[in-house]
């Protein structure tokens, strides 16, 4: 029998789902404070927003070989991202369809199939069920055949970041990515000549609701707040810090339409003038190995190591920034698992992987400072918005001088919240469509 409690959630749940009035949560300039603390809107938000579009689960790279998988999740559905046997992406949900337990414990790892550790039901990397115990017990009600793993609705990738959904009806995925294609190609292109893989990971649970997370992504305000003490450590400019917050002509932010959104530095040819503020010691060891060691690679290397002082946030639930990717997963209203991975250069002089871990873990590992700013700010601000739940919170700044950018998007000042704005139109719209797609 359901509790009391379990039963009044699912009523809380169906009720919100009748009566959702996007306007109510946020109205263009400002969002009341119960959208990151409503459990209701939480589950609303697995069914409409993650449970019926696009969801980032993976690099190529974490896949090398046929029985290489990960298991990850889709909002609250459990998957395994696995390579079958002839070489294709498969993401299958992590539940037996006896039982209902998972089938995956594992994060990842190499796998020739998945059992279910309750009944001992096997399925192959396909899905398939291939063994099912004591099987005369079943003879005439069901066959393995109707009991496959349920896949997800659709898998596709671009240049090797892995995308799933759970709706078939779902928008083809490069349509989905249109708008961020640009600078999610300068992204994958910060390697070049040598391909992109993952080569670690940092995991972390922030007490916070996802979409404060989401909006992080794109905050260029907060920089030189938030970060201050991190900026005194490695010893950075007055000026330069100033830079970080304001000055369209120094750092833009656009929102790109589909929830995605942007904010870029300058470009710049000068390995020197786009030297990174993080790790500025180690950079500069770096730059003087390369040049004695590695002479007719030094400034190929140096070129993909500096990263592009850019951050461009993908709808719902990944972000490219420099030489990282950070990838939410919500686990509840008021809890989120945040993981920042770090990309190597397949083929690449060792010391060319040693500075871009140095830089990663000196800003998002347990023994730095960037990430650990981040995550008490959001712990702050969901403590906040607990206790006042009516009182609303801006997302103003900015509207006077955003402007069209001709390419269907809105375009402002590198402080302001326009992506952010962009990113909840995007939620209001999914949400109030019950996750229809374009």
């Amino acid at each position: 029998m359901r509790s009391l409690a379990d039963q009044k959630d699912k009523r809380a749940s169906a009720d919100m789902a009748d009566r959702f009035d996007a306007g109510k949560w946020f109205d263009g300039k400002c969002i009341r404070p119960s959208i990151y603390t409503d459990p209701a809107l939480f589950d609303l938000e697995m069914e409409r927003v993650f449970g019926a579009g696009w969801v980032y689960l993976g690099h190529v790279s974490e896949l090398p070989q046929p029985g290489s998988y990960k298991s990850t999740w889709i909002g609250k559905e459990p998957v395994i991202l696995v390579r079958n046997a002839s070489g294709d992406l498969r993401v299958l949900r992590n539940r037996c369809r006896h039982r209902g337990a998972t089938v995956c414990q594992e994060e990842r790892g190499q796998a020739r199939h998945f059992s279910c550790a309750y009944h001992g039901w096997t399925y192959d990397l396909d899905g398939r069920l291939v063994a099912m115990p004591e099987p005369d017990g079943y003879r005439g009600v069901v066959s393995a055949a109707e009991l496959p793993l349920l896949p997800a609705a659709t898998v596709d990738d671009y240049r090797g970041l892995i995308f799933a959904s759970l709706n078939a009806d779902v928008a083809p995925l490069r349509e989905y990515l249109k708008p961020a294609l640009p600078y999610m190609d300068e992204f994958l292109d910060q390697g070049a000549p040598w391909e992109l893989a993952v080569a670690g990971q940092f995991k972390l649970l922030a007490r916070a609701n996802w979409k404060l997370i989401l909006e992080n992504s794109t905050d260029g305000y907060h920089f030189q707040y938030t970060h201050r003490s991190y900026l005194n450590l490695v010893d950075t400019e007055q000026g330069e810090r100033h830079r970080v917050a304001k000055g369209t002509s120094v750092r833009f932010v656009r929102a790109l339409g589909n929830g995605h959104g942007v904010i870029h530095g300058p470009r710049s040819s000068s390995n020197e003038a786009r030297r990174p503020r993080i790790a500025p010691r180690e950079w500069d060891r770096f730059v003087e190995q390369a040049h004695r060691d590695h002479p007719e690679q030094a400034d190929r290397m140096i070129a993909s190591s500096v990263g592009s002082f850019m951050n461009v946030c993908l709808f719902p639930n990944v972000s490219l920034s420099d030489l990282f990717l950070r990838e939410l997963r919500p686990i509840a209203v008021d809890l989120t698992e945040v993981r920042h991975t770090v990309f190597k250069l397949v083929g690449a002089p060792d010391i060319a992987n040693e500075i871009r871990l140095r830089i990663h873990e000196s800003f998002n590992g347990p023994g730095g400072l960037g990430n650990t700013d981040d995550v008490e700010a959001w712990r702050r601000v969901q403590e906040g918005v607990q206790a006042a739940p009516d009182q609303w919170v801006l997302l103003n700044r900015g509207l006077m001088r955003e402007s069209d950018d001709g390419e269907g998007g809105r375009v402002s000042d590198g402080s302001d919240e326009t992506a952010m704005r962009g990113a909840y139109t995007e939620w209001a719209r999914l949400m109030s469509a019950g996750g229809a797609s374009r």
